[in-house]
């Protein structure tokens, strides 16, 4: 009986491993028909349901290391539907539908493949695909499609669904996806009792009072709420996105910008998987609210690769109702990235110091000449540079004095 479970494990193992050598082949049979733009090639070697779709394209929860193909997912996917909707094949269509079966949300490939298979189905008019299955498939499909930390109905895809398969999206959102619980209206006190917010104090328009910032809490939710205090009353200012990207990333701090009025940073970053954190600037004028810039701290996948800080000017109206897509994130394409992104200096000590002509430098306030001095730092100082983004750089000297220097005025030690 014992020779007989050993000769089955073996036999197990051994069908394993040729699964997996399988996959590798086919991968690498992807990866070269992706290459040479070999178009009947890369359909047919394209992943044939939602399992094989993870191995090539997502993240490894066993492991906790990403699929071969993660770092260029957006660009295989983008691919696909591009060949698939040149084609115009029944056969390509419900392939692409079949990857979806028995699907359920995850980050970067899978969600963006979720994205693309509903903008395609709404765009080409592809109802079909959903409304000649069976109720069983529908609903399995349908949960994926839709699945994510903050599922949203989609209106428009719902008025192209027949009236049994409208029926199942329908309850899905009754009975299946989470809701997250919102405030009836505006007034500070819901968001104050309401455990899927938290609150941050700041006077953010500099008259003294504090103002107060109502965030989404991680997969809660994508809601920035800024409340300005007038006279101890709390008035709604203005109501955005947090920048979580529909619980890809999670907000990890809100904060004032040091040496800059009116400025309120949010942090973002992507939990659990590498390194992924966003910082997006809102700079507040009048009545007026401006994305200004995000700055990016990111590495890939591979052994020994540089961080790369990496800065997108936005310079976008937040109060645009369309604002949420306008909004620029980092490009999925390495040769992007590269126009974009510099390598992080180790600016972990100090090892920076100053270099002036006239024997000292000025550590002023704000990012410009004319603004306050702060302290003058001799030549030769030794300095810590905390952000080296654009012309003027935010510096800590030896005795915790912070402040900006223009950066010629710094120089590696």
């Amino acid at each position: 009986m014992k020779l007989i479970k050993k000769l089955i494990f073996l036999f197990c193992i051994n069908i394993a491993l040729g699964n997996n050598l399988q996959s590798k082949k086919n991968i690498e049979t992807l990866k070269d028909s992706f290459t040479k733009k070999e178009a009947a090639k890369f359909i047919n070697q394209f992943p044939d349901n939602f399992n094989e779709f993870n191995d090539y394209f997502g993240w490894n929860a066993i492991s906790d290391k990403p699929s071969e193909l993660y770092d260029n997912s957006t660009e295989y996917i983008d691919y696909w539907y591009e060949l698939i909707s040149v084609k115009n094949d029944k056969k390509y269509e419900i392939k692409a539908i079949n990857i979806c079966l028995d699907g359920k949300w995850d980050a970067d490939a899978i969600n963006y493949y979720q994205d693309k298979t509903l903008e395609f189905i709404k765009s080409k008019e592809k109802f079909y695909l959903i409304n000649n299955l069976d109720s069983k498939t529908a609903k399995s499909i349908l949960f994926f499609l839709f699945d994510s930390p903050t599922p949203v109905y989609d209106k428009e895809f719902a008025k192209g669904l027949n009236a049994e398969k409208k029926s199942i999206l329908d309850s899905l959102f009754q009975n299946k996806f989470k809701k997250t619980i919102l405030p009836q209206d505006d007034a500070i006190s819901k968001y104050e009792k309401n455990g899927s917010y938290f609150i941050k104090n700041f006077d953010i328009n500099n008259d003294g009072l504090t103002d107060k910032i109502v965030c989404s809490k991680p997969y809660n939710g994508n809601e920035l709420l800024i409340f300005i205090n007038q006279k101890g009353k709390f008035n709604l200012d203005i109501k955005t996105i947090n920048f979580s990207e529909d619980g890809g990333s999670i907000v990890d701090d809100i904060s004032l910008t040091k040496g800059e009025k009116n400025t309120l940073i949010v942090k973002t970053k992507f939990p659990d998987r590498g390194l992924y954190e966003s910082q997006f600037y809102l700079y507040r004028e009048g009545n007026n609210w401006t994305l200004k810039k995000t700055i990016i701290r990111t590495k890939n996948n591979e052994k020994n690769s540089p961080i790369l800080i990496c800065e997108l000017k936005q310079n976008l109206n937040i109060r645009d109702k369309n604002f949420e897509s306008k909004v620029k994130y980092l490009p999925e394409s390495n040769k992007e990235r590269l126009k974009i992104c510099r390598e992080e200096s180790n600016n972990n000590s100090l090892n920076f110091k100053i270099y002036d002509k006239d024997g000292y430098t000025n550590l002023r306030k704000g990012k410009n000449s004319q603004s306050e001095i702060i302290a003058k730092i001799n030549t030769g100082s030794s300095i810590k540079v905390i952000d080296n983004t654009g012309d003027w750089w935010y510096v800590q000297t030896k005795d915790n004095k912070e402040g900006y220097v223009h950066k010629s005025r710094i120089v590696s030690k």
